[in-house]
């Protein structure tokens, strides 16, 4: 299911209007049937209003479940500082050839 069609479902099973979601999140309600209908995604401040508006957390926008999904085992993630110190290195090397 995609988001859209989630939002119009969990909108419509707590019978909320859309001048109810309109009210939350401040999107107009030809926006809110944009997004209903799958041409436009609001941005992350908006979906945590609607998840607030529809009374559910925001994993519930996505998953089907009152607890959100396990994570999946990614032993080979890097750490942020892993990331930094790789582009910091890249960045030396790029500024030794400048000399």
């Amino acid at each position: 299911m995609i988001l859209g069609d989630r939002l119009r479902v969990l909108r419509e099973g707590k019978q909320l209007s859309l001048r109810d979601i309109q009210k939350a999140t401040g999107l107009s309600p030809s926006g809110i049937m944009r997004v209903e209908n799958g041409h436009a995604v609001p941005d992350f401040e908006t979906l945590e209003k609607w998840a607030a508006a529809l009374g559910v957390r925001m994993h519930q926008l996505f998953y089907d479940s009152d607890r959100p999904p396990d994570l999946l085992n990614l032993p080979n993630r890097l750490t942020a500082e892993d990331i930094i110190r790789a582009n910091l290195g890249k960045m030396s090397g790029l500024f030794s050839n400048l000399h």
